[in-house]
C-alpha cells in the first residue's frame, strides 16, 4: 500500500491515479486487450481504484497487529482519500460521481461527453468506501 503513496500518489488531488478505465479497472482504450499500464496510458484519478485503496487499508487494519503508530497513519490517509473523493470526485450538481480526473489529456474525442455516463460499479464501491 506505501508503494502506491510513494508511487501513484497525486499530492495536487490527494488520490491515487492510474490509466484511464472503464469503470471497474480492467478495461483500458489505450491498449488492444485493455489491461496494461503503458506509454500510450492516459493517466487519470477515478472513484473506483480510490474508493478501492480505502477498502484495502480498512481490511489491512482488521487482519493485522499493527502498532499503535501505524494503524494512526493508515486511518489518516483513509481519512484523507475519503475527503478528497467528496472533494473532487462528486459532481453535486449532477449528484453522483465524476469519472475521471485526467492529470493530462483524455483518451476519449471531444464530442464523447463522459459527464454523461454513469459508473455504476465505480459509485457503488465508492459507495461502500465513504
Amino acid at each position: 500500500m506505501q508503494f502506491l503513496l510513494n508511487e501513484r500518489f497525486d499530492k495536487k488531488y490527494g488520490l491515487l491515479w492510474g490509466a484511464t478505465i472503464a469503470d471497474w479497472g480492467d478495461v483500458r482504450p489505450e491498449h488492444e486487450r485493455g489491461v496494461e499500464l503503458n506509454e500510450k496510458s492516459h493517466r487519470a484519478i477515478d472513484v473506483y481504484d480510490n474508493a478501492m485503496f480505502i477498502i484495502a487499508i480498512d481490511n489491512y487494519r482488521e487482519v493485522t497487529e499493527a502498532q499503535r503508530k501505524d494503524r494512526k497513519y493508515w486511518i489518516k490517509v483513509r481519512d484523507n482519500l475519503k475527503k478528497n473523493i467528496r472533494k473532487h470526485l462528486w459532481d453535486e450538481k449532477m449528484q453522483k460521481f465524476i469519472p475521471h480526473i485526467y492529470l493530462e489529456t483524455s483518451p476519449f474525442p471531444e464530442s464523447f461527453d463522459e459527464s454523461e455516463v454513469y459508473y455504476h460499479g465505480g459509485t457503488a464501491v465508492t459507495i461502500e468506501a465513504v
